[in-house]
């Protein structure tokens, strides 16, 4: 039996609060998602509406059973975290990101540091010494969107269950080749975006693989796509790279792969603005 007891906003969804973070499951179009807003001072949830939390991060979420899961997965990563010590603080520290506006200080020799624009850990050379060669940026700094998964790898001890899942799953999406080398496993295809981006343009690069589009003002319900065989682009000091362009329907351009659209030339019709369609 959960031990979350859920609030409920003003306008009737559930809610929690975790330190300063509320959380609240919010329905759009048809889907539900866990909703999350900075809520300083122990806000008082029934007083809040699910409007408040517009333009806040979002996790889509398929019950409310699932919900309170995550919920109790943050709980515990945000009582593990005050058990560490952590605390945040201003400072003026140069980063690669420009100068720093704040700093949480995970333990002595692991920082992370916030800037406008990015942030990113700094990791101390006693400490960086000890993650593997293959992880280790010589120096120290890793960025915040991916490499920091590197860190909590690489040092388990200073991190909360929550972090080492999300690092491991990160280093796979990621940085599979390094993962693979320290692991010993093979990541399946399906598991890991940068292996599979790299599979996928492999098995395309004798076709025509689309690198922009744009919605068409002059072909209603079309995308008039830019491609180039394996979705090569043009690279200063290069030799030319041949574009041509195509008409795809939008509902099919919209389906995409995440790692690109590969045009069929017996379906997808090759045009130019000038001579109009190619038949």
């Amino acid at each position: 039996m959960s031990e979350i007891e859920l609030s409920t906003l003003k306008t009737g969804e559930p809610a929690y609060l975790i330190g300063a973070v509320a959380y609240a499951l919010i329905s759009r179009d048809n889907r539900q998602f866990m909703w999350t807003k900075l809520a300083y001072g122990g806000a008082d949830l029934s007083i809040m509406e699910a409007g408040m939390f517009s333009g806040s991060a979002s996790e889509k979420v398929a019950s409310v059973d699932e919900f309170v899961a995550r919920l109790e997965e943050k709980q515990l990563h945000h009582e593990q975290a005050k058990a560490f010590g952590r605390f945040e603080e201003n400072c003026k520290t140069n980063t690669p990101w420009g100068q720093a506006d704040g700093v949480e200080r995970f333990v002595k020799g692991i920082n992370y540091y916030s800037t406008p624009s990015h942030g990113g850990f700094k990791v101390a050379a006693t400490l960086n010494a000890k993650i593997p060669v293959e992880l280790r940026n010589d120096n120290g700094w890793y960025e915040k969107h991916c490499e920091w998964a590197k860190v909590a790898f690489a040092l388990p001890q200073f991190f909360t269950d929550y972090e080492k899942k999300d690092a491991l799953r990160t280093l796979i999406e990621w940085f599979p080749d390094e993962y693979e080398a320290l692991s010993g496993e093979t990541i399946p295809e399906g598991k890991s975006h940068k292996k599979d981006e790299r599979l996928f343009h492999e098995r395309n690069a004798d076709n025509w693989v689309v690198i922009s589009a744009i919605t068409s003002d002059v072909f209603p319900g079309m995308v008039e796509t830019y491609a180039t065989k394996g979705g090569l682009r043009q690279k200063w000091n290069t030799p030319p790279v041949e574009e041509k362009r195509f008409l795809v329907p939008s509902e099919e351009y919209s389906n995409r792969s995440p790692h690109g659209f590969v045009l069929n030339l017996e379906k997808h019709m090759e045009f130019s603005p000038e001579a109009g369609l190619k038949m």
